[in-house]
């Protein structure tokens, strides 16, 4: 097989295969809109991530190892980094004193990157020392038209919180 044979069966394969990295759940996982998620959670804020701290080197062998080798009946709850954040404007709840939050290292949570900015949705951490968790929604404020969009839409439920929805 010559050389272009080869990469087109490698890029078929990719591309058959891109969708086995997504997160699945059954039954399937439900993300509110972004005005309903904002009505549900207590803190609304933006947020720029300073830091993702590097997992130990037993959670990093654990996330590598795809939990291959979790004896059974251990219950299992997904590993997050944690990330320094700098709180940047506040739409709902008080700003908070913490400056760290947690980080998903699978594609079933948010995954928060150094020196981007994101639209958090999260409760209030139950105590002191706990970090900001946040839900399932938050995104990525990267300039895009769906990013500022939906930024607008959470801005607007504010303001109009009783407004129809399309």
């Amino acid at each position: 097989m010559n050389w272009l044979g080869s990469l087109a069966t490698l890029a078929i394969l990719a591309a058959g295969s891109a969708d086995v990295l997504a997160c699945r759940r059954i039954p399937p996982i439900i993300i509110p809109s972004n005005s309903e998620l904002a009505a549900g959670s207590e803190l609304v804020f933006i947020a720029r991530i300073e830091r993702v701290l590097p997992l130990g080197i037993a959670d990093d062998e654990l996330v590598r190892s795809g939990f291959a080798n979790v004896p059974t009946n251990t219950p299992i709850r997904m590993l997050t980094a944690s990330t320094e954040f700098s709180f940047v404007r506040s739409l709902k709840g008080a700003p908070l004193m913490h400056s760290m939050m947690e980080s998903a290292t699978t594609s079933c949570g948010t995954i928060l990157q150094e020196g981007s900015e994101y639209l958090i949705f999260a409760n209030n951490p139950a105590s002191a020392d706990d970090e900001v968790v946040p839900l399932r929604g938050t995104f990525k404020l990267d300039g895009s038209q769906q990013a500022q969009a939906s930024l607008a839409e959470v801005e607007s439920s504010f303001s109009f919180p009783h407004s129809v929805q399309p």
